[in-house]
């Protein structure tokens, strides 16, 4: 019995450790349902017209990884929220934890003040941990290209 519980542990390993892709999209998910994605700036926006695809970048000697938004800049959470327009702060370390982003060193909680109107596509800001109004997941969705 005990040999099939390792068999079956170590099968479940490349699964909680795996990396993420090298494009993708961050959904918005509450209580299962999508309520919008990130666009370009790092900001939450309830419209899928304005969703961006970010690159994922190397962090040297590690499986964690930077985002980056084309034309935006290396996303940065040094000031509390996500912001990937010219940030300020030093480049900010994710993984993956299943389907979720997970923000090295804070976990997968995200958060806003508000859910902007699907006309908004500046957004709000995404708020590290649970200290929003709006509590939700970020689900990376992998894309080719």
């Amino acid at each position: 019995m005990q040999f099939k519980s390792a068999i079956f542990f170590l099968s479940a390993l490349p699964a909680a450790m795996a990396v993420l892709p090298m494009t993708l999209e961050l959904l918005a998910f509450q209580n299962g349902q999508r309520i919008g994605c990130v666009n370009g700036y790092g900001k939450f926006i309830s419209s899928t017209a304005a969703c961006y695809p970010f690159r994922t970048q190397d962090i040297a000697g590690s499986d964690n990884k930077n985002l980056w938004a084309f034309g935006y800049g290396t996303c940065s959470t040094e000031s509390g929220v996500i912001d990937c327009y010219e940030p300020e702060g030093a480049p900010t370390a994710f993984t993956h934890n299943g389907a979720d982003l997970e923000l090295v060193g804070s976990g997968t909680a995200f958060s806003a003040n508000s859910i902007p109107s699907p006309d908004d596509t500046k957004g709000v800001d995404i708020i590290v941990g649970n200290g929003g109004s709006v509590q939700f997941l970020l689900q990376v969705r992998g894309l080719s290209g």
